[in-house]
Parts: C-alpha cells; sequence; structure tokens
C-alpha cells in the first residue's frame, strides 16, 4: 500500500503499520522511514508519529538528519523530538545536529535535547527566536519544543528559570496564530487532575473554547481534553461545547457531553444537540448525553420522549442514565411513568441481554430475577420519587417489590412518600407491618409530609406501637409537625403516664410536647416534672417550655430557681430567661 500512487492507500498502509507491533520488523520500519518522504502531510505525520515510540528505529532516524531533502530532515528531527526515551546515549549527534541550517528542524531537535541535557537555558537559547519569529510555522514548532520545559513551568517554585519561560508562554498566549495560543495553554495543564490549579488555568478558557472551533481535529481534542481538567469552570466556552456536540470526532463529542453536565446551570440551550447525541452510535456518548440531560434537569424536559426511547436501549448502558435522567427532570416527566413502570417489573422494554456497567457494578439485566434484586431497580425507584405525584400508578407495583425484598425497603419507602396520595396510604398501612425496621421507616419518610388527618392519625397509632424505636421516630415526626400536631396532645399525655415509660422517650416526648403545645396546661406538668431530667437538653428545654407559659407557670417559679445552680450553662440560662418572663 505505500507503494500506490493514490494518497488513500499509502495512508491506510502507514497507518495500519503505525498500529502493528513492528519492532522486530525491518521491512516495515523501513517503509514507515520511507514515509516521511511522502509528499502527503498525513501521512508523513503519520509515521512521524510511529517512529517517534519506535526504540529500533531511532539510528535510522539520525542517519535521515543528514539528508538533502528538508522534507525529510524535518520529519526525522519531529519524530526524534516527540521521542520520550532511547535519547541519551545519542547527545553528541543531536549536538551536532543542532548546527542545520534549517531554523524549524533546529527547533524539533531542541526538543529532543530537552529531554536528555540538563541545560535548560542552552535549550532555550535555540526555542525563544522562533517564538519571536515571523514565520508562523516556527512559531508553531517552538511553542511545541517548549513541551521540554512543561515540569518547570507546572512546577516554578525554585526555578530560576519559571518567570523567563512564563514571559514567553504569555507572549505566546496573544498570539495572532490559534494553534500557538492553543499549544501555549496546553504547556500549564498537568496530566492529573489531582496537580490541578484552578484559578491559575480558568482563564485559559477562551483559549481553548476558540481551540474547540479550529479545523484540526487534533487541536480540537487537545483543546477538549484541557477544558475537561477544568470542568464547571469551562461555562465560557458553552456555546462551542453546544456545536462541538456534532463534532465528527466521538471523543470530542464524549467530552463536550461531559463538560455539559458539569456546567448544567448553565446549559438549557444544549437540550436540543443533546436530544440528537442520543442517538449516537456510541453508546458512551449516549449515555453521557442523558446524564447531561439529567444535570440540566427541568429546563430539559423537551427530551422527555427522547429519553424514554433511550431507556428502552436493548444493549446500551445509556438505558440506565437515561432512566436516571427522567426523574430529575422530575414531575414533568410524566409520561415516562408506564415505561418506568415495566422496566421495574420486567427491565427494559426489549430486555437486556448485555451486561451494564453504572458507577462500577456490572449487572446482568437479562431476567426478572437478577433485576429484581439489582442496583437498577434503586435506580428506577428513585426516579419514580423524584417525577412526584404523577407516580400514583407505580405504588402497587412498588409495594408489591418491597415485601419480598428487604434491599429495596428504604428507598421504596422514599419513594412512597415522595408520591404522596395512594404512596401516603401505602406507608400508612405499613405501620402495622411485622417488620420493625420496616415500621421505622415509614415512620421516619411520614415526618417528611405535609399534615393531614389520616397521616396524624396514623403517628397517633405509632405512639403505641410496641417497639422503642417506632415510638421514638412518631414523637419526632410529631414534633416536625408543629403546632398543627396539637391533637396528639392527649396521645402524648397518655405515653407519659405510663410508668414503664423509658427514660429516652420521656425525653422525646418533652421535645415534643415543647413543639407542638408548649403553653397547654399538661404539657406545663410536664415540663415542671422534667426539670430534674437527668438529660441536659431536656431540662433547658423544659425551662424554655415554662418561660413560654409567662405568669401561668408561676407555680414552677422554685424549680427554675433551683436549676439557677445547675452544672449546664444553657440550662441555667434557659432557667434566668423563664423567671423574668413568668416573675414579669
Amino acid at each position: 500500500l505505500l507503494k500506490q500512487k493514490d494518497v488513500a492507500s499509502r495512508r491506510l498502509g502507514v497507518l495500519g503499520l503505525s498500529l502493528a507491533p513492528v519492532h522486530n520488523c525491518v521491512e516495515a520500519r523501513l517503509g514507515m522511514i520511507r514515509s516521511l518522504s511522502d509528499s502527503d502531510e498525513k501521512v508523513r505525520e503519520t509515521a512521524i508519529n510511529a517512529l517517534s515510540r519506535l526504540p529500533m528505529a531511532r539510528d535510522d532516524l539520525f542517519e535521515l538528519l543528514s539528508s538533502r531533502r528538508l522534507v525529510t530532515r524535518r520529519a526525522a528531527a519531529k519524530a526524534l523530538g516527540r521521542s520520550t526515551s532511547g535519547l541519551k546515549p545519542k547527545q553528541r549527534e543531536l549536538a551536532r545536529a543542532l548546527n542545520d541550517k534549517d531554523p524549524i528542524t533546529r527547533l524539533h531537535l531542541a526538543r529532543a535535547m530537552g529531554t536528555v541535557t540538563g541545560q535548560p537555558q542552552k535549550i532555550l537559547g535555540i526555542v525563544a527566536p522562533g517564538l519571536n519569529s515571523k514565520d508562523v510555522e516556527q512559531r508553531r514548532v517552538a511553542i511545541d519544543a517548549f513541551g521540554a520545559f512543561r515540569t518547570i513551568l507546572l512546577y516554578p517554585r525554585n526555578q530560576p528559570l519559571a518567570p523567563v519561560l512564563n514571559k514567553f508562554i504569555e507572549t505566546a498566549l496573544s498570539d495572532d496564530d490559534l494553534e500557538v495560543r492553543l499549544r501555549a495553554a496546553e504547556l500549564l495543564f498537568p496530566q492529573s487532575t489531582y496537580q490541578i490549579d484552578l484559578p491559575r488555568l480558568k482563564r485559559l478558557v477562551p483559549v481553548l473554547a476558540k481551540g474547540l472551533t479550529a479545523k484540526r481535529a487534533s487541536l480540537r481534542k487537545m483543546a477538549a481534553k484541557c477544558l475537561v481538567m477544568v470542568q464547571s469552570e469551562a461555562t465560557p466556552a458553552k456555546k462551542e461545547l453546544i456545536l462541538a456536540l456534532k463534532d465528527e470526532s466521538p471523543a470530542i463529542r464524549q467530552k463536550a457531553a461531559f463538560l455539559l453536565a458539569k456546567i448544567s446551570s448553565d446549559a438549557s440551550e444544549a437540550v436540543p444537540g443533546l436530544i440528537a447525541l442520543l442517538k449516537d452510535p456510541w453508546e458512551i456518548n449516549r449515555k453521557l448525553a442523558a446524564q447531561a440531560l439529567g444535570a440540566i434537569g427541568p429546563k430539559a424536559k423537551s427530551a422527555v420522549a427522547a429519553l424514554i426511547q433511550t431507556a428502552k436501549d436493548s444493549n446500551s448502558g445509556a438505558c440506565l442514565s437515561a432512566v436516571e435522567a427522567l426523574g430529575k427532570i422530575g414531575p414533568a416527566a410524566a409520561k415516562a411513568v408506564p415505561t418506568l413502570i415495566h422496566a421495574f417489573n420486567h427491565g427494559t422494554a426489549r430486555g437486556i441481554s448485555a451486561r451494564i456497567s453504572y458507577h462500577g457494578y456490572a449487572s446482568p439485566l437479562a431476567n426478572p430475577r437478577s433485576f429484581a434484586s439489582g442496583t437498577e431497580r434503586v435506580i428506577i425507584l428513585k426516579s419514580l420519587g423524584e417525577i412526584g405525584t404523577a407516580a400514583t400508578s407505580a405504588v402497587p407495583h412498588i409495594v408489591k417489590a418491597m415485601s419480598g425484598s428487604k434491599n429495596l425497603e428504604t428507598v421504596a419507602v422514599w419513594a412512597l412518600s415522595k408520591i404522596g396520595g395512594r404512596g401516603t396510604e401505602a406507608l400508612l398501612k405499613g405501620l402495622t407491618h411485622p417488620s420493625e425496621s420496616f415500621r421505622v421507616l415509614c415512620v421516619q419518610s411520614l415526618s417528611e409530609m405535609s399534615p393531614s388527618a389520616k397521616l396524624l392519625q396514623g403517628l397517633r397509632t405509632a405512639l403505641s406501637d410496641a417497639s422503642t424505636e417506632v415510638r421514638r421516630q412518631a414523637l419526632f415526626a410529631l414534633a416536625l409537625q408543629g403546632e398543627q400536631a396539637g391533637q396528639a396532645r392527649e396521645d402524648l399525655m397518655k405515653l407519659w403516664r405510663n410508668p414503664k415509660l423509658s427514660a429516652e422517650i420521656r425525653s422525646d416526648l418533652v421535645r415534643t410536647l415543647f413543639d407542638i403545645a408548649p403553653t397547654h396546661a399538661e404539657s406545663r406538668l410536664v415540663f415542671l416534672a422534667s426539670l430534674q431530667n437527668d438529660d441536659p437538653l431536656t431540662r433547658q428545654l423544659a425551662a424554655e417550655g415554662l418561660g413560654k407559659s409567662g405568669r401561668e407557670a408561676k407555680e414552677a417559679v422554685v424549680a427554675l430557681k433551683r436549676l439557677l445552680k445547675d452544672d449546664d450553662s444553657l440550662v441555667r440560662q434557659a432557667a434566668a430567661d423563664a423567671l423574668k418572663k413568668i416573675q414579669k
């Protein structure tokens, strides 16, 4: 293929050889070396990248440095400049080659020399003039050669050369040529996000945003890779990222979707592009598009129909991301409820035959049994809960499922509390469940709901539960309802009169009365009796509760005066404040 006249064949040939294990194949190596002199730039560039990774080709590249053909010398120098090993024994040859008359060849070799010598000043003397050249090609190669100083640029502390290098980088960042600016910005980015300096790098976002519009795919990929490191700081690049969703490179589309999820609060304009990306042939891109739509939330309601279709994807990890996104969109995703119910009971509409990876878990979803207790069902439950009252039709299915699986109990109870209506009724019925842990979960969920007659009646019933923990959770739930739960006062007093009542529940009862009926006569009796409680917080609340009754709590004056000598400062303060209000 390398010997063919048409360019397409030669490109295919050199690409195949660059991907093959040709370390010990002399003929293949020589074929790529001949390609360094090819008339087509893409053929030369592919051969350069391949040979730079091939230690066996070092001697051949050094021989080519003496070629009469300028294009061959430049290509060989470029390959050596990109080499990361095997050059140390060749320092003398590199030093001689630096006398080449062609400035671009010298710049490439300076990059190579920078990886093996401890003389950055000497290398800078060769590279710096290139940055000031009027020839744009020289400036591009010069800024690329600055890669030899990446360590100094990233870790400038105690580096005498760092201020000088930074001045050159600042000059390059204002260059007229986009590639020069982009490569200068890329030099300031570390290889790992753990070392990233956000305040320093976020100012480069406009340069990187412009890089997403570059004609060369390699530059667009470079810009996207750097933007991924700044994540939520990439907001100024929003318009370019939306356009990048249509990029011909799958990798760039992937990074664009990822970043739009990170800047979701400002990315509602990206919804049409993300909807289109849900049909991308690459699975990871469909998954990231769904996650981005979920991050945008209710503003992505126009994507509901597309997400429903993605949730039915039979061979894609995107289905679970779509399910999660539908939940984050909320009530506007009501049309998805039938699909979610079907997925909850049977998996996706056509059945999932592949193993789907989600947050590090690989789950076989080929049959309902494996699906019934997996992470996937928990995700669907969460989405149904987030959709809220519109998911009422899912209640019977949720109740049926959680009765057979303890793993689902917590999230199922939460979902029912968010759905309300029939969900609330199911939780109230759960208060008679034989499992103590399940009854506790039901009471905890009811505590987060708006007050209603049925809810309050259920909580009052829970006060007589055989379980101490259920009664404590019921007291806490009533306290959250505030004065609207005042009708439960009689039940609380009945509980207080129980001689076998534990000290913990008595303390909880004081807190509940303090929140729902602090000024009632019976509450004052409880507060007065609790001034001698062992728990400081209970004594404090009892004192504060008596203070709320004012002069009507005058029978507590003597007991409150004794609390002025209490060991706890907060109790002493509460007693003093209560006495002021009572004796006013």
